[in-house]
This record gives structure tokens, C-alpha cells and sequence, in this order.
């Protein structure tokens, strides 16, 4: 007897059968949940809400590569996006600036949304400081500012100089 290899089923068709389970799941009575059901239930939706997202925004990230918005005529991949899922072009737009970020770095951060183990709106959190850091540290390698005074009074660090007469803090 031999064993063949079944080939991959479409993502469409694993994410049908994440629908179903989830249509299955609500079907059931919350009344029958005890509290600790009830506790485990919110963990675990929140965990899928954060895989499913992040699988959006790996599937937005491959489409706006591909450039598929050119083939159906719409003006971008947020648009061509909001016309299928019935979103903003400007929700969208965030999304898909967040899907390219997270597939050309941030590793880590990506993998921990895949997961579920954090959610969008961390991974926003940490991709905005990541982002702001990485520009700081451009400021200081580019060296100290001058003062806007054009040199009359201000500190070689930036800082106003103190006022005449009182106590300098060296």
C-alpha cells in the first residue's frame, strides 16, 4: 500500500472551515458556559481575532507586491481591498503600511501576531516606537543641533542660555 501526499487545500478553503468552527462555536448556548469556559472563551477569541488579522495583513502585503490593483483597475491596493471587504480605503491604507513593515522587519513582532500572542493594536504600538527610535538614533548620529538663535546667547548643546543674572547649571 502506498501513501500519497495530498496536496495543500486553497487558503480559501482552510479559512471556510475557520468559519464554520467559529459558526459552530457561537451556535452553542452562553448561558450552558461555566465562568472558567466563559474566561477561556474570551482568550481564545482573542487569539483568533489576532491570527486572522495578522493573516490579513500578510495577505494584504502579497497583493500590494503584486501590484493586483493595476489588473482590476483600482486606483491601489487600498482601494482594490476596501471594494472586497467593504473597509475604508484610509483603514486599509494603515493596514497595508502595517503589512509591509511587518514583512520586510520586525520579525519577531510578526511572529508574535501570526501566534495570537499579541494584537493589532500592539503591533501598531510597537512597529510606531520601533519607527520613532530608529529616527532618534539618525538625530543623535547626525550630531547636536545649533541653536535657532543663530548663536546669540544659545548653548553649543541647543539649550537657551540663562537668563542675565541668574544661576547658571553649568
Amino acid at each position: 500500500m502506498s501513501v500519497q501526499q495530498l496536496g495543500s487545500p486553497v487558503v480559501t478553503g482552510w479559512l471556510e472551515v475557520g468559519s464554520e468552527s467559529v459558526t459552530a462555536a457561537a451556535a452553542v448556548p452562553r448561558a450552558a458556559l461555566s465562568d472558567a469556559e466563559l474566561a477561556e472563551a474570551v482568550s481564545e477569541v482573542a487569539v483568533l481575532e489576532s491570527q486572522v488579522a495578522a493573516l490579513k495583513c500578510e495577505i494584504l502585503a502579497e497583493a500590494d507586491r503584486r501590484r493586483v490593483a493595476d489588473e482590476t483597475g483600482d486606483t491601489g491596493t487600498d482601494a482594490w481591498a476596501a471594494r472586497l471587504t467593504g473597509s475604508t480605503r484610509a483603514v486599509l491604507a494603515g493596514g497595508i503600511w502595517l503589512a509591509n513593515l511587518l514583512q520586510t522587519r520586525y520579525d519577531a513582532t510578526r511572529e508574535a501576531f501570526a501566534s495570537g500572542g499579541i494584537n493589532q493594536a500592539q503591533v501598531r504600538v510597537i512597529v510606531r516606537a520601533g519607527r520613532e527610535a530608529a529616527r532618534a538614533g539618525h538625530r543623535r548620529a547626525a550630531g547636536p543641533r545649533r541653536s535657532s538663535a543663530g548663536g546669540q546667547g544659545g548653548r553649543r548643546d541647543g539649550r537657551p542660555a540663562p537668563a542675565a543674572g541668574g544661576a547658571a547649571d553649568g
